[in-house]
C-alpha cells in the first residue's frame, strides 16, 4: 500500500464499499517499483490503468484488475488547486496556467502519437511504446462521458469528500465541503474553458448592457423590456424561434436600427462592434455610398458623417432609376 496519498484514500474506500475487515489483512507499505507483485511477495498493488497494469502487461503477466467504480467509488484525478491569495492577487496568472493545460490536455488527446514523442524528449528512461500506450488508455478516461476536458460535478467532489471522512483522512471535513460548494460555479468556469480570454475566475466586468429594450417597427413589436449583460470574455449565444427578434437585437447593438425605449450601453470607449449579416446582402435603405460607408459609421459609434476622401460612386445615369439597392 501506498501510504499518504489518494491510492490510499482510494483503497480504504473500496475495502469499506465491500465491508472487508482491513485487521485481517496484512498491509505491506510499497513504492513504485512493482517487482514485488511481479515476484509474488505481495498479493495486490495499487496502481494505474494506465501505469502500473500496462507495466505488467509488457512484461508478460497477465492482471486481474479491481476497479474501485465497480464499487462506487469514482474519483477525480489531476486535478489543479490554488489557493484563495493566489485566486485573489494573481488570476490572470491562474487563468494562463489553467488554460495551458486544457490546450496540452486537449492537444494530446487529438494527436497522442505526437504527445508520446513529446513524452520522450523528457525522460531518458522513457520509451516511446510505453508513452503510447499510456496515452491511449487514457482517452477513456480523459472523456469518460463526452463532456470538455476538465469537467467537474459538484456530485463527484461531494463524493469524494464522503469517502475521505469514512476512511478519516480528513481532518476538516466540514470546512472542505463549504469550500468546495462556494468555490464550485468558478472552479467549473475555468475547467470548461477553452480559450484565455473566455475563462474567468470571478465575474467578468460587463461591457454591453442593455436595459429595458424596446424595438418596434410600427405597431409591431420585435422586443420587449429586455435586459441582460455581456461580460468581458464571455460568449453569447442567442436561441430562440424565428420571428423572437435575435437579428433584431444585434441590429439594435450595432445601432442599426432605432430603439423605442430603454437603452443599449458600451461601457468601453475602445470596444468596436462587428456584425455579419446572415446573408451576404446590403441594407436597402441606405444608397450605395451609406453601404459603403456604413463600417466607419459604426466605428464612430453611430455617427453619421462623410470622410475627407473622395470615394468614386455610380450616376443615376449607371443604375437608370435604381440608385437605391433592393
Amino acid at each position: 500500500m501506498k501510504i499518504g496519498g489518494n491510492e490510499e484514500l482510494i483503497y480504504r474506500a473500496v475495502l469499506a464499499k465491500a465491508g472487508v475487515d482491513k485487521t485481517k489483512l496484512n498491509e505491506i507499505p510499497v513504492k513504485f517499483d512493482i517487482t514485488p507483485l511481479l515476484a509474488g511477495a505481495v498479493d495486490v498493488w495499487p496502481g494505474y490503468l494506465i501505469n502500473e497494469v500496462l507495466a505488467a502487461k509488457e512484461k508478460g503477466f497477465d492482471v486481474n484488475v479491481v476497479s474501485p467504480p465497480d464499487y462506487g467509488i469514482d474519483l477525480y484525478a489531476d486535478t489543479l488547486f490554488t489557493t484563495e491569495k493566489m485566486l485573489t492577487e494573481k488570476p490572470d496568472l491562474v487563468r494562463k496556467f489553467v488554460t495551458a493545460t486544457l490546450k496540452g490536455w486537449t492537444g494530446a488527446i487529438a494527436a497522442p502519437e505526437e504527445a508520446a514523442q513529446i513524452t520522450v524528449k523528457y525522460g531518458s528512461k522513457l520509451t516511446y511504446d510505453h508513452e503510447l500506450a499510456m496515452m491511449k488508455a487514457s482517452l477513456p478516461l480523459l472523456q469518460p462521458d463526452a463532456k470538455p476536458v476538465g469537467s467537474m460535478d459538484a456530485a463527484n467532489w461531494a463524493a469524494a469528500q464522503k469517502a475521505a471522512r469514512r476512511c478519516r483522512l480528513s481532518k476538516s471535513a466540514g470546512r472542505s465541503h463549504q469550500s468546495i460548494h462556494r468555490r464550485f460555479s468558478k472552479m467549473n468556469a475555468i475547467t470548461l474553458a477553452t480559450r484565455l480570454e473566455a475563462t474567468t475566475l470571478s465575474r467578468p466586468e460587463p461591457l454591453v448592457s442593455i436595459e429595458n429594450l424596446q424595438v418596434r417597427f410600427d405597431d409591431v413589436v420585435a422586443i420587449e423590456n429586455l435586459n441582460f449583460t455581456v461580460g468581458r470574455g464571455e460568449f453569447v449565444s442567442l436561441l430562440g424561434p424565428s420571428g423572437c427578434g435575435k437579428s433584431t437585437l444585434l441590429k439594435a447593438i450595432a445601432r442599426l436600427v432605432p430603439l423605442a425605449n430603454g437603452k443599449i450601453v458600451l461601457r468601453d470607449l475602445n470596444l468596436r462592434v462587428g456584425f455579419m449579416f446572415q446573408k451576404p446582402l446590403l441594407l436597402p435603405w441606405r444608397t450605395t455610398l451609406d453601404n459603403v460607408l456604413l463600417p466607419v459609421e459604426i466605428q464612430r459609434g453611430g455617427k453619421r458623417g462623410r470622410s475627407n476622401r473622395s470615394i468614386p460612386c455610380p450616376t443615376d445615369a449607371q443604375y437608370g432609376s435604381t440608385r437605391r439597392l433592393y
